[in-house]
């Protein structure tokens, strides 16, 4: 894993700016919709992830992958504090 940025540098592009300029409605929008199953490939610390999960709601079905396990860790408790942890971490 040589050329994978690891968990502990996610916080320097993944903080509470990064909606400023990546917002998951305005990206993904047009493509899902509530009740959608979604997966994030290399979900990383989750941003489009919980995006997603908002987008496709209470019926709908998020599926995290990553090849880290700190980095799923960390998408589920920012599930669990952005009320969307019902989504399938893997």
């Amino acid at each position: 894993m040589a050329h994978v940025c690891s968990w502990r540098f996610v916080r320097t592009f993944d903080n509470f700016f990064r909606p400023w300029f990546h917002n998951p409605e305005k990206l993904f929008g047009a493509y899902v919709k509530s009740g959608m199953t979604v997966l994030d490939i290399g979900c990383g610390a989750g941003f489009a992830s919980i995006g997603l999960a908002k987008l496709v709601g209470d019926r709908g079905t998020v599926v995290s992958a990553d090849l880290q396990p700190e980095m799923l860790e960390i998408v589920k408790k920012r599930a669990e504090k952005q009320g969307v942890a019902d989504f399938t971490i893997s």
